[in-house]
């Protein structure tokens, strides 16, 4: 999902002008772009991805959005409408009714510019879909999936934690910003896309507070449970284990790319996975399901 964003977010990004001007500032800087055989560039007066001219020969047919180097002529942009004023149009007495508005042209799902086995991250940088980069945005895409699938239960919180679905609602929000935060490279990025996609150490601080809160509603814990109890338990138990796994992956991101991510990013998953097991055991206690207890082995008799 934040692969597709980021890819739609670059190719809207070059739909402000309704055919090239070669005499603009951006001729030069999208003829070097072509030369290296660059798909975008950054837009010096926006900041923004702009698509060049390869990138749509890769789509191979005109998308219909104004796009500034369209190849194809803009075939597709649909007609702006008839120019010519009436009389009745204009009398005084007789005032026109103001135009409908045109309706809201739907994005195109499909890009194709990841055909190649390549595709965006936030600041425009080309990489290939197997980089570590795309392990950790696919393991908190999964991870927010499996949040979403909790939230799809009926009567998911029981009568003394009425507050999870807007817990699990709110992380879902910040795991998007943590995929954001993943994309944007600390150390290729432009200033003004590492403030977009800047993740607020506060976030951290509230799974805290959210902790805290549901804890000391539960009985201590003395011994080892099993993952298991209710669905719902039992399902918050395997984002528990998702979110361990996107944790992992994001170190071995900063161990490739060190400095690459920011600081809260690692701390919110692991505050994460601490917060999801916490609302496990919360939510078979409001629903009355009994956690599943690790018990010993007897040892074998000894001859």
């Amino acid at each position: 999902i934040f692969s597709f964003l980021f890819e739609r977010m670059a190719s809207n990004a070059g739909s402000s002008s309704s055919s090239p001007d070669q005499s603009a500032p951006y001729a030069e800087i999208h003829r070097q772009a072509c030369l290296k055989g660059d798909r975008f560039y950054t837009d010096p007066s926006s900041g923004l991805m702009v698509m060049t001219e390869l990138a749509h020969k890769d789509r191979g047919t005109c998308c219909g959005s104004k796009c500034r180097h369209c190849p194809y002529n803009h075939v597709n942009v649909p007609p702006s409408g008839s120019s010519a004023v009436s009389a009745a149009v204009v009398a005084p007495t007789e005032p026109s009714p103001a135009p409908a508005p045109a309706p809201a042209k739907k994005a195109v799902i499909y890009t194709r510019t990841g055909d190649a086995g390549e595709t965006s991250l936030f600041n425009g940088e080309r990489r290939s879909k197997t980089d570590i980069c795309f392990d950790a945005m696919g393991d908190v895409d999964e991870l927010n999936s499996a949040i979403g699938l909790v939230l799809a239960h009926d009567n998911i919180s029981g009568p003394s934690l009425a507050e999870l679905p807007q817990i699990l609602t709110q992380v879902q929000q910040s795991l998007l910003g943590v995929g954001s935060a993943v994309a944007t490279p600390l150390d290729s990025s432009s200033a003004s896309r590492l403030a977009k996609a800047h993740f607020d150490p506060e976030q951290v601080t509230e799974l805290e507070r959210w902790i805290d809160l549901v804890d000391g509603r539960l009985p201590p814990l003395r011994q080892f449970i099993l993952p298991g109890g209710g669905l719902v338990g039992a399902q918050l138990h395997v984002c528990r284990t998702l979110c361990r796994r996107a944790e992992r992956a994001v170190l071995r991101l900063c161990s490739v790319y060190p400095d690459s991510v920011e600081p809260a990013v690692q701390q919110y998953l692991n505050r994460l996975s601490d917060l999801l097991f916490t609302l496990a055991r919360a939510v078979n206690e409001s629903q009355g399901r009994s956690e599943p207890r690790r018990v010993a082995r007897e040892s074998p008799p000894q001859d």
